[in-house]
């Protein structure tokens, strides 16, 4: 017999017999499989749980909302980083906490936590979201010419959205920022009528 042929057999008394596996070191696997899978799901619920918190705290919309909510918030982003967590969970979690700092005045975080959303390949409704979403973060900085960068960057994202979805209401708060910034840098003259309306009553008096 080939040594090929012989491996996995004994030979005794009784002739040929197959070789045992070690049973103990496939418990001992599984044993530490399981292990690994509960201690995944464990830190799984905690992450939820931390999400839910910062999400209520957020909603109570006062300063010791918001800073609980931040800290939670970044407690639940340690932990979908280190467990590699689902991109959208992550997105929505840069997004929820860029919008507490933003409501409590600290910009140059809401800006840190938008410029990590937006790195993240999420579908392009939610990135044009993001854009629209920077954008009035900037314009509330006097970042002008960024917002406006991040408000076409959003209408082009969104081209052709179906009324109703999110890439809708993402393209029509765009092209209304859009056209906000174009009246505030040239804005209308007044009607002609008011014009000579106004000119009337000064020569009348």
């Amino acid at each position: 017999m080939s040594m090929r042929a012989s491996r996995g057999v004994q030979h005794g008394r009784g002739g040929r017999r197959p070789v045992s596996p070690n049973l103990g070191s496939i418990r001992l696997a599984g044993g530490s499989q399981r292990q690994s899978s509960r201690t995944s799901q464990r830190r799984a619920e905690s992450t939820e749980q931390l999400l839910r918190d910062a999400d209520a705290e957020r909603r109570r919309a006062t300063v010791e909302g918001y800073r609980a909510a931040i800290r939670r918030y970044g407690d639940a982003l340690d932990q979908l980083r280190e467990a590699g967590g689902q991109p959208a969970t992550v997105v929505q979690a840069c997004s929820s906490r860029a919008s507490c700092c933003e409501a409590l005045g600290e910009y140059s975080m809401a800006l840190e936590d938008l410029k990590e959303a937006l790195r993240i390949p999420v579908p392009r409704p939610r990135k044009s979201q993001l854009f629209v979403q920077r954008a009035e973060l900037r314009l509330k900085t006097g970042s002008i010419e960024s917002a406006e960068k991040d408000l076409r960057r959003a209408i082009e994202l969104s081209s052709g959205a179906t009324p109703g979805g999110l890439a809708y209401s993402s393209h029509s708060r765009a092209i209304e920022l859009l056209e906000r910034l174009k009246n505030t840098r040239n804005p209308r003259p007044e009607p002609e009528s008011t014009v000579s309306a106004a000119h009337e009553v000064i020569v009348a008096e």
